[in-house]
């Protein structure tokens, strides 16, 4: 082998580096690609039978330094003898020298510059009676971009078959080769009015065809049809004629024009007009005639399919006028128009896009409504429309207004529209308006307003480019108006406008109910009823016994009820009022309600700042908890379960009749009322033989159970949280299924504290909770909005 390489150095070089396969590669516009039998350096053999005495050999050349090529051939049974020297660089042999019904196997062999070394191709056997060519071809136009091709084998001869193409005298390129018993093919993707030239030939495995059908160079031709143009639209001119429309189609010589009389007989020709005509009027008809139409198009050697057909009546509907159009940021266009008809059934809305001749129907209005919102439009882009009025009955349709165009822009709405209230004159108000100008390139800005919420919006009043404020004078109290700002740009015909600003002349009603709860020694909760929906918001007022003037301590939105006022001092009297205000004024004050802070509880146990301590003190401050032993709180003893429900119907203010009992628990027990108050309310219910187990101590899983249940009684209910919620811990499989919701929701809410550090974190959800864990949850619990 090396001695071999020495005389093709290309050669060696590639295959020193493995890539003999890849050198191989065979690239040839006549041959489809096929998987050799045994391929050599000098590249593919391919062998073509033309008759009983000739047989032709093609190869691919992949050397660059050869001497010479042999043609080897072997006869039949015998050794390989060569029987042609070509010179370098050629590919083809014509073997005029064999004989019918032999068989013959040949390779090529290339011979290096010196002479002395050789490689050769792969070698293809045949037989001169083995492959017949086609015996026909038959080849027919379908469409403007589709020939259907069709042929036949002499006798029952069944092969596969390769078909190429070209156009005019280029080359010849490869188009399919179809399966044994395959005689017809459909060549698709083809070029409108083009002249196509096939031939095709018998393929016998990888290597061996016949010759080509028709010929060398082909002569089975054939044009594919013309383009159709398309009938877009038709209308009544007059009561004697009717416009028509079409698209232009590609390369043709005429039109021809069809029409018959109703949607039965026959269509006869009654034009036939001149190339890159759209428009054609047919005169003189008979009044309130329904015509149908359709067109073709012809060039010398081919025609289009008829267009589609149209039906229009010769009944004259007068056409709309003054449309318009001005498009939004958001992309939609708004449509309007004047009807000057009093027999349409409704308008169609025409479009088109720009770079695009065709108009289609976008929608349609009912009779008298003469305004149409296009939400399909994009902004950047050009579109022209047009209406024309319709009548449902035969027909009938109106000339189109003139076109409009529009290009909706990305001009930028205004935004944080603002509102004062200022008395004017007698008993009506005026109200400044004000808005951000986010837009560099309007013409200006409309304000249009309308009164109460069934009105609609009308303009009124027009104001130049770069302005930010409007005064609207004479409205009436205790009255509902809507505001929204337009900016336009004329350029473009484009616009947007800003949100709805909602405007109520008058103040708001006072709130009423307020209640003050202490629930800590410096925590007041504060509530009240919303008598008013046209406040902005709360002003919440305090002070103190020991200063007689009120402070404004916060102002929360509007619908908002309650509020928690943090930070107090313990043992002090805070007396509150709240009012509700709009950009009209504040109402009148809500009355009084009166709160005196706890004094702290002390255990000798517990500090403030602790872990739980100051949940521990402050629920002991108000009577919620009390000590475990004297003055000790115990806060990492167990709490029992009639402990922890004890302390959750005093914290939440749980009221319901408190009768019955369960096996456990009877009217002595110490904790007999709260207890009988959560069965009431379904926040507990009893275990096996129907118990509770008052003294057992309650598990962390049950603890949150029951303080989603007294959350939902008091009105405060979780949103539902997934247990998924909970997976990051590892042990969160042991949370018991009807507990996992309650335990989420509490993981959630940062109510239910874990256990352990860091990454080390875990639910505990079976481990009895201790006294501390349950002033923390329950604490934190009555602290949610």
């Amino acid at each position: 082998m090396t001695r071999l390489l020495k005389g093709f150095p290309h050669i060696g070089r590639r295959i020193g580096k493995g890539l003999l396969t890849g050198l191989l590669a065979l690239s040839l516009v006549s041959f489809p690609h096929t998987t050799a039998e045994s391929q050599g350096p000098a590249g593919e053999l391919f062998v073509t039978l033309y008759s009983g005495s000739l047989i032709r050999l093609d190869w691919s050349d992949n050397l660059s330094n050869e001497k010479e090529f042999r043609v080897e051939r072997a006869a039949d049974s015998s050794g390989y003898v060569t029987i042609a020297r070509l010179p370098a660089n050629t590919t083809t042999y014509f073997d005029y020298n064999v004989s019918p019904g032999y068989g013959y196997k040949y390779r090529i062999i290339a011979v290096d510059a010196s002479g002395s070394f050789t490689v050769h191709t792969n070698e293809v056997s045949t037989s001169t009676t083995t492959v017949s060519p086609p015996s026909s071809l038959s080849v027919s136009p379908v469409s403007d971009t589709q020939v259907d091709l069709s042929w036949t084998y002499p006798g029952s001869a069944s092969y596969e078959t390769v078909i190429e193409r070209r156009t005019g005298s280029g080359n010849w390129y490869f188009v399919a080769r179809t399966g044994r018993g395959e005689n017809s093919y459909s060549d698709t993707g083809l070029t409108p009015n083009t002249a196509y030239s096939y031939r095709i030939r018998a393929a016998s495995g990888n290597y061996i065809y016949s010759s080509w059908y028709p010929g060398e160079s082909g002569s089975s031709q054939a044009y594919t049809k013309l383009t159709p143009p398309r009938l877009i639209y038709g209308f009544a001119m007059s009561s004697s004629s009717i416009l028509l429309s079409w698209t232009d189609t590609y390369n043709e010589t005429c039109y021809i024009i069809e029409r018959r009389v109703g949607n039965a007989g026959s269509y006869k020709e009654i034009a036939t007009l001149p190339p890159n005509t759209t428009v054609w009027t047919d005169t003189n008809l008979e009044a309130g005639i329904l015509c149908q139409y359709r067109i073709k198009a012809v060039a010398p050697y081919s025609s289009s399919e008829y267009s589609n057909e149209l039906m229009v009546a010769a009944v004259y509907i007068p056409q709309p006028s003054r449309l318009s159009a001005a498009a939004f940021s958001t992309g939609e266009v708004e449509l309007s128009w004047e009807d000057n008809s009093g027999m349409e059934s409704g308008f169609e809305v025409w479009r088109r896009e720009e770079n695009s001749p065709l108009w289609e129907v976008i929608g349609t209005t009912g009779r008298n409504i003469t305004g149409y919102t296009d939400a399909t439009a994009l902004p950047g882009r050009q579109y022209y429309y047009m209406v024309r009025a319709y009548s449902a009955i035969d027909f009938i349709y109106s000339p189109f207004t003139a076109p409009v165009q529009v290009k909706p822009s990305t001009i930028a709405a205004p935004s944080g529209l603002d509102y004062r209230v200022y008395a004017s004159s007698g008993s009506t108000y005026a109200i400044v308006i004000s808005w951000v100008d986010n837009s560099s390139s309007e013409s200006g800005f409309k304000v249009e307003k309308k009164t109460g919420e069934e009105d609609s919006f009308s303009e009124i009043t027009t104001l130049t480019a770069n302005s930010t404020k409007y005064i609207d004078y004479g409205l009436k109290e205790r009255t509902w108006y809507y505001y929204r700002i337009k900016v336009y740009d004329n350029t473009s015909n484009s616009a947007a406008y800003s949100q709805v600003l909602e405007v109520f002349i008058g103040r708001p009603d006072r709130p009423s109910d307020l209640k003050a709860a202490c629930i800590s020694p410096e925590i007041v909760r504060l509530e009240w009823k919303d008598n008013s929906d046209v406040e902005q918001g709360y002003i919440i007022e305090r002070k103190s016994t020991l200063k007689d003037v009120y402070t404004e301590i916060a102002r929360v939105g509007p619908n908002t009820c309650t509020y928690t006022d943090s930070g107090l001092t313990a043992g002090i009297t805070y007396v509150y009022r709240v009012s509700s205000y709009n950009a009209a004024g504040t109402s009148q004050p809500s009355i009084e309600s009166v709160a005196t802070t706890k004094r702290w509880a002390s255990f000798s146990d517990v500090e403030y700042r602790q872990w739980a301590g100051r949940e521990i003190l402050s629920l002991a401050s108000v009577g919620i908890l009390e000590a475990a032993q004297q003055n000790r709180f115990k806060p990492e003893s167990y709490i029992t379960r009639s402990e922890f429900v004890s302390w959750t119907v005093k914290a939440f203010q749980l009221k319901a009749p408190s009768v019955g009992s369960f096996p456990d628990v009877n009217p002595s027990h110490p904790r007999y009322r709260e207890i009988m108050t959560a069965k009431s309310l379904g926040i507990i219910n009893g275990g096996p033989g129907g118990r509770f187990f008052p003294d057992e101590p309650i598990t962390r899983q049950d603890m949150a159970v029951i303080l989603a249940k007294a959350l939902k009684a008091a009105g405060k209910e979780l949103p539902v949280q997934e247990p998924a919620n909970i997976e990051a811990y590892p042990d969160y499989s042991a949370v018991s299924r009807y507990a996992a919701p309650s335990v989420a929701a509490l993981i959630e809410k940062g109510v239910l504290n874990t256990r352990g550090t860091g990454t080390g974190r875990i639910l505990a959800p079976l481990s009895a909770a201790t006294r501390a864990e349950a002033a923390f949850a329950l604490y934190n619990s009555i602290m949610l909005e």
